[in-house]
């Protein structure tokens, strides 16, 4: 049944599927976040672990080198950009899709385990931002004695 020109939902079950939809796109999709956390724009981004070091990996279409700043502590990545808007649109030209987002963005990874901050690499090709984070070798534990007092 078409209520307001859309399809109302036949179950319960398509309903949460919308919903999830809905919310896959918003937090996911690198569509327009400005109502949850005031950025115009969050570029999806991976997070793989490996043995000795972190793949991020932030889809950045349109984004040149010079507007992206990565930068890291020995537990936090922080990467920051701007995606400029280009369009081939004229003056009296009428937009009939519009889903590219454009704008301001930061993006904040947490690493489990501490990274080597200083030998951290990153690329940008093909849209695609990829950094690597060495991790930091964990030393082995060292017994202290503390003393007692009396």
């Amino acid at each position: 049944m078409a209520l307001f020109g859309k399809e109302i939902p036949g179950s319960l079950t398509d309903l949460q599927t919308g919903i999830n939809r809905l919310f896959e796109q918003v937090w996911h999709g690198g569509i327009r976040t400005g109502p949850f956390d005031g950025q115009d724009c969050a570029p999806p981004v991976d997070v793989i672990e490996k043995n000795d070091r972190y793949v991020v990996e932030v889809e950045l279409p349109g984004a040149a080198r010079e507007d992206i700043d990565v930068s890291c502590t020995t537990t936090q990545l922080t990467i920051r950009g701007q995606k400029v808007h280009s369009s081939a649109r004229e003056e009296n030209d009428q937009t009939i899709i519009a889903e590219r987002r454009f704008g301001g963005f930061a993006r904040i990874v947490q690493f489990a385990e501490a990274v080597k901050a200083d030998e951290m690499a990153a690329k940008l090709e093909d849209g695609l931002l990829r950094i690597i984070a060495p991790k930091k070798a964990v030393s082995a534990s060292q017994a202290v004695n503390i003393t007692i007092e009396e």
